[in-house]
């Protein structure tokens, strides 16, 4: 569509619906309302639905924007409804407007239309396809179109409109993953060094009376609270970089203007980050807590038991990041 505006013209991409595609897809509008039946025959009203996103930049969310008149194609339109964030269908369409006589006079063999319906509860796409196929057979009997075929095909709309994006997601979703195990393995080594470090301090603390549950509390709370600090940095890091890595984005992307850093986002790294830190923190808490204050003043000792341990630690977490970064470089 080609908008009218107080300045210059601005083309907008919108499609042309019936009233019942928004109580298909059941979602309400936001502001106002959709179409009724009644304004969805030849010679109704011209009316249209804007979405969230163009409510917001045209009109700057203005809540009396229900009435007024929206010129598109050189022709008035009046605002009935603006639909919640979020929404488009089909693609990236940014209004929705009632069908024009033109395009109701046009001959039924067009296909520049897209239908979709909502299935009834307990039938399967399969049942709806075989009904859909002798639909097909009668309306080649009513409407023959000479070198036209009819033929019905259904499909999710959820598959329609998500595609292939889903295995890309789960392969991004595991790479993370392997990088967040990676770095796990990492900060527990740095951490077994740490609290090597530290062998003195924990045998006099275990001498004294502090029990090892005691002693793994005080690691477990060290390692999360690391682990948080990290990951509030992170969320900021993500917060400054969000804008510029969707702009590296295909446009296409299904869904890419839903993206964003909401509460949710927030809660999930927050745990995440409290149980990196547990994860982290288990293995150095374990083998600190073996500590014996004689090994620590025998240097015999501390030489034989202590360091065999911690060497077998450190092998298992050299060989851990070895192998997941293997299986990330193949990934």
């Amino acid at each position: 569509f080609i908008a009218q505006g107080s300045e210059q013209a601005e083309r907008i991409r919108g499609t042309m619906a019936t009233f019942g595609v928004f109580r298909a897809l059941g979602v309400e509008p936001l502001l106002g309302r959709t179409f009724l039946p009644e304004e969805d025959r030849t010679g109704g009203p011209r009316l249209v639905v804007l979405s969230n996103g163009l409510w917001q930049e045209r009109y700057g969310s203005d809540p009396d924007i229900l009435g007024q008149t929206m010129i598109l194609n050189e022709q008035p339109f009046t605002i009935v409804g603006v639909m919640p964030r979020g929404f488009y269908f089909p693609d990236a369409g940014r209004l929705w407007t009632t069908f024009s006589d033109a395009y109701r006079a046009m001959h039924r063999n067009s296909n520049s239309f897209t239908p979709i319906a909502r299935i009834l509860p307990g039938i399967s796409l399969e049942v709806a396809q075989r009904e859909m196929e002798v639909l097909a057979e009668h309306l080649k009997e009513v409407h023959p179109i000479e070198g036209r075929d009819y033929g019905v095909n259904l499909t999710f709309l959820h598959d329609e409109v998500v595609g292939d994006v889903r295995s890309a997601l789960v392969l991004l979703l595991g790479a993370v993953g392997i990088v967040l195990l990676i770095a796990c393995a990492n900060i527990a080594s740095l951490l077994l060094l740490r609290t090597s470090e530290r062998r003195r301090e924990l045998g006099v603390r275990l001498s004294l009376g502090a029990g090892r549950r005691r002693l793994m509390s005080q690691l477990l709370t060290e390692g999360v609270a690391l682990s948080v600090l990290g990951g509030g940095l992170g969320l900021l890091l993500a917060t400054v970089s969000l804008g510029p890595f969707l702009r590296l984005l295909p446009a296409d992307t299904p869904r890419l203007g839903e993206v964003s850093l909401d509460s949710g986002v927030l809660l999930f790294s927050l745990a995440l980050s409290a149980i990196t830190g547990i994860v982290v923190s288990l293995l150095p808490g374990l083998v600190s807590s073996r500590t014996k204050l004689t090994s620590v003043l025998n240097d015999t000792a501390r030489g034989a038991m202590g360091s065999r341990s911690r060497n077998r630690a450190h092998s298992i977490l050299l060989a851990s990041e070895i192998a997941l970064t293997f299986v990330l470089l193949v990934g």
